[in-house]
């Protein structure tokens, strides 16, 4: 790749045979063997690229050796990362990444990763990125040294697209959480594409910076849409920067269902405040029951009704309860036929997560709305048990939160607890065991 030096053209046939290579068993990394990386003697990138500005110090000190071969760090970070997708603590990973990786190869650090996480699970990537945008938000990454473990895998998109046929998508899961987070502008998209060489020869012809940067804001309005379209708005980005000029704008956005990041801002409308906790749960009721297999209307609605009150313990339980009873099959029927209807509750847990945030007083009261919602629904057999193992499968809930919950001796919070702790004697064994077992 260019931003290596003289050697860079025969590195990118290298990556790009070994690529093919793989076929259909690649290993997890799409990337080939590489030299012995120091990023002080890299060619360095245009300056118009990147904006340059004050460096910030590092929360976590970067104290690892100055200089690495690229075998070395892949052996440090691959166990590293496959630590952190399996406990998912930040504060371990962001710490380990500290000691073991320098300001010198801390930029190879963010190339392995996309490489090794671009064609595991849609979750790996998703968590890979919010690793991500956590050392870009403690300054342990700059801009700059994300840009280029970026373009690492945008310079052969290419290639990759032949054996990747969801190459942007791919991407989308990895890059959008930094966005998200506003850690990084959505002018990364720009300055990324223009790089790799998204704009010109085939790659242009083919709009593969359109479909990238669609890919990526796509996957950030799953969050919901109205964020979003301010963020696009306010980046003074438009649509026809990604697209060749022989391109429609309008039909681009319809069919790739984007055209709500042009609405005009009144469209977003304000905080209504007043709703009662009763009129917000109907409302949310019947957005979930109108919308079974998307989230971004829920969202819009939530953020344009209860903006005020997002991290408020009576919006938590509302949400809690209105959204897990929406994948309860049998309400109203007989106790026995109450079943969790697993396949909303993996789509739905997205919307419990995003605003519980890993919050241990917010996780509390999702914790205790359940409690109250099995006691109204007379406990069905197994059905918190399954509702448990699928929180926590899906990293709503922490392992430390169903602790605290099983610990509470709050007296105003008893009413039905007994019985659901009892019912899922099983899931906190198992919790139990596994923790002894980490340890």
């Amino acid at each position: 790749r260019n931003s290596r030096g003289g050697s860079g053209e025969n590195e990118r046939a290298k990556a790009i045979q070994n690529v093919r290579d793989f076929g259909g068993n690649r290993s997890q990394s799409v990337m080939g063997p590489h030299p012995t990386v120091s990023r002080e003697n890299s060619a360095p990138r245009s300056a118009s690229m990147v904006v340059q500005k004050k460096a910030e110090v590092p929360e976590v000190p970067l104290s690892g050796a100055a200089t690495a071969s690229m075998d070395d760090l892949e052996k440090w970070t691959i166990p590293l990362l496959n630590e952190f997708l399996h406990n998912v603590d930040y504060n371990e990973a962001l710490k380990e990444i500290g000691e073991k990786f320098s300001s010198g190869t801390i930029a190879n650090f963010v190339e392995i990763l996309f490489n090794q996480v671009i064609e595991r699970s849609e979750k790996a990537r998703s968590l890979a990125g919010t690793l991500l945008s956590h050392l870009v938000k403690k300054h342990m990454v700059t801009e700059r040294q994300y840009l280029e473990g970026l373009n690492s895998l945008l310079s052969i998109a290419d290639d990759l697209l032949v054996d990747i046929p969801k190459f942007w998508d791919f991407m989308a899961h990895i890059v959008a959480p930094v966005i998200s987070a506003g850690n990084l502008g959505l002018k990364i998209l720009k300055e990324s594409a223009a790089t790799a060489n998204l704009f010109s020869g085939d790659m242009g012809k083919r709009c593969a910076a359109g479909k990238y940067t669609a890919a990526v804001v796509h996957e950030m309005g799953k969050s919901g849409h109205l964020a979003v379209a301010k963020m696009w708005r306010e980046s003074g980005l438009q649509w026809s920067d990604f697209l060749p000029a022989d391109t429609s704008v309008e039909e681009f956005l319809l069919s790739n269902k984007l055209e709500w990041t042009v609405a005009p801002g009144g469209d977003l409308g304000e905080d209504v405040g007043e709703l009662s906790e009763e009129s917000m749960g109907k409302e949310i009721a019947k957005v979930l029951d109108s919308n079974r297999k998307s989230n971004e209307t829920l969202f819009d609605w939530i953020e344009k009704h209860c903006s005020a009150r997002l991290t408020t313990p009576s919006f938590i339980r509302v949400l809690t309860t209105v959204v897990i009873e929406s994948v309860i099959d049998g309400i109203g029927g007989p106790t026995n036929q109450c079943k969790l209807n697993e396949e909303q509750l993996r789509m739905r847990n997205p919307v419990l997560k995003k605003f519980l945030d890993g919050n241990p007083k917010l996780e509390m009261q999702a914790l205790l709305a359940l409690q109250y919602l099995m006691h109204r629904l007379e406990h069905p057999n197994k059905l918190l048990h399954s509702i448990f193992e699928k929180v926590y499968d899906d990293d709503v809930l922490s392992e430390e939160a169903f602790m605290a919950w099983e610990k509470n001796d709050d007296p105003a919070e008893q009413e039905g607890k007994g019985v659901a702790l009892k019912s899922c004697t099983q899931f906190f064994t198992w919790l139990q065991e596994a923790e002894e077992e980490d340890d």
